[in-house]
């Protein structure tokens, strides 16, 4: 029996795949609560429809963090801070920080968790910050730390 999934159902498959399963565990299982609808010739042509959509959307979105990616890639934020003896600062230039100064500076809206910074920040000096926009694609940004006169 062939079957469209409509939700994600484990070891078995995703939602919208077309799958083959026993007579039995279709009609008994997947058909009577609803996590499957028999594979007619109107279903298959309707779940191809929605997969194409959901493929030209992330497509879409793959070529906008492209574009953001090349517009961040090599930018550079300054941060003034503070600073003790050593050149070490007084606290330290987190993730946060830097994030809230992107979007502040670029006028955007990312999120804080997007920000790979290996260590916060504690000296002066330049510090380079990759920020994961997409899977698969990345900017990296330096953050220069100098001293708040």
């Amino acid at each position: 029996m062939k079957v469209i999934l409509n939700e994600d159902i484990k070891s078995i498959g995703k939602k919208g795949e077309i799958i083959e399963v026993a007579d039995g565990y279709g009609r008994n299982f997947l058909l009577k609560k609803k996590k499957a609808i028999l594979a007619t010739e109107g279903g298959i042509k309707e779940v191809k429809a929605i997969k194409e959509k959901i493929n030209e959307k992330k497509a879409a979105e793959l070529q906008e963090a492209k574009d953001l990616a090349a517009i961040l890639d090599g930018q550079e934020i300054v941060f003034h801070e503070k600073v003790g003896t050593e050149g070490r600062l007084f606290g330290a230039v987190t993730n946060k920080e830097i994030c809230e100064q992107v979007n502040k500076q670029f006028n955007l809206n990312l999120d804080k968790k997007k920000f790979d910074l290996k260590d916060t920040i504690k000296h002066l000096g330049i510090e380079n910050c990759k920020i994961k926009i997409f899977p698969g694609v990345s900017a990296e940004i330096k953050v220069r730390v100098e001293a708040k006169e």
